[in-house]
């Protein structure tokens, strides 16, 4: 036989190999919330983006479950963290550490903050819209050789400011996920016959009632588009009216533009981020608070928590309020923006407003 068939069935071994020894797994997120030193007993679990910044530190959670039950650590060949970047404010060094202690979505909050370990990465996401792979190899070995240690990881940051796009995400939704390749599995065996059936064991005595958990929150939020009709002739502070709750328009002085307050609650961690407004122009963000459905356009008077807005040039910035407020059942409440500044710069300009209500 010729040289040339030896090398070509050589070839062909290899790759027939390579296709036995390796192949790629997705991890999916299975728990992504941030907490906030400013507000250290809230929980954002609900939340539809994730921040990292000085005063904000993200968590996820992985389910490991896709990985063959067999697996080890030497057999993870490569593992990627794949996060998808909504907004880049501020471009920063992002560190991954890995969570020391158990966490739940739904209750965790800055004070509850898990012990963080030793740095395993870093990234420094530069531009928006795009997702970022962060190498996470080593992490994901000692989570397969000790899965009880599998508490999930933390991204913090001294010096950037991102927002990512969360699990509940309904706008991009570009959840988190691990991207792991596994080598020398081989190939899957033959499915065995099914066992008999065994009998019912007897029902268990009940266990005591375990103490009631934290109060959980709700978090409420805003997401639009400033109208293009926002003119410096439109009334004397340039009025626009948002409902605080997901869907809907933004609208110009319309009193339906309110939602209830189901129960009585508290609401904090208020929060307005603005993505292409023009120059340097400010704007006034408030939650408003009345007992009909002209809060909408009468909430200058009904004012409960607020924070100003300044533009950057077509780019992000973002306010806060660190005070709370006391919302009542049945009052009606609304996002405003108003006091503009130089109204036509906020013309279409985005508004993402939240805050917690427990």
């Amino acid at each position: 036989m010729s040289r040339s068939f030896w090398m070509k069935a050589v070839l062909g071994a290899l790759v027939i190999l390579s296709a036995l020894m390796a192949h790629a797994t997705n991890a999916v997120v299975a728990g992504d919330t941030y907490v906030s030193s400013s507000t250290p007993n809230t929980n954002f679990g609900d939340s539809s983006v994730l921040y990292v910044n000085a005063e904000e530190i993200t968590l996820l959670q992985f389910n490991l479950a896709s990985l063959p039950s067999v697996t080890t650590a030497s057999q993870i060949g490569h593992a990627s963290l794949c996060l998808y970047v909504n907004r880049v404010i501020a471009s920063g060094l992002i560190s991954v550490q890995p969570a020391m202690h158990n966490w739940t979505e739904l209750g965790v909050s800055y004070s509850s903050l898990p012990n963080l370990g030793s740095q395993v990465a870093t990234f420094a996401p530069t531009v928006s819209g795009q997702f970022v792979l962060i190498d996470v190899t080593s992490l994901v070995q000692s989570w397969v050789s000790s899965p009880s240690s599998n508490f999930g990881l933390a991204l913090k940051t001294a010096s950037g400011d991102v927002i990512l796009d969360s699990k509940e995400s309904t706008e991009t939704s570009h959840a988190a996920f691990l991207d792991i390749t596994v080598v020398s599995q081989g190939p899957t065996g033959a499915t065995g016959a099914t066992g008999a059936t065994g009998a019912t064991g007897a029902t268990g005595a009940a266990g005591a009632t375990g103490p009631a958990g934290p109060g959980g929150g709700q978090v409420w939020s805003s997401n639009f588009t400033l109208p293009s009709s926002i003119t410096s002739g439109m009334s004397s502070n340039g009025i626009v009216a948002l409902p605080s709750g997901n869907g809907g328009v933004a609208s110009q002085n319309v009193p339906a533009m309110v939602l209830q307050v189901p129960q009585n609650c508290t609401a904090s961690g208020f929060k307005a981020v603005q993505f292409g407004a023009a120059n340097t122009s400010t704007m006034q963000v408030l939650l408003a608070e009345g007992s009909d459905s002209a809060v909408a356009t009468g909430f200058l008077t009904a004012i409960e928590l607020s924070c100003t807005l300044t533009a950057n040039s077509g780019g992000f910035s973002s306010c806060s309020s660190t005070g709370s407020a006391s919302l009542l059942a049945g009052q009606l409440v609304t996002i405003g923006a108003f006091d503009f500044s130089s109204l036509p710069d906020f013309q279409n300009a985005r508004l993402v407003v939240s805050f917690v209500c427990q």
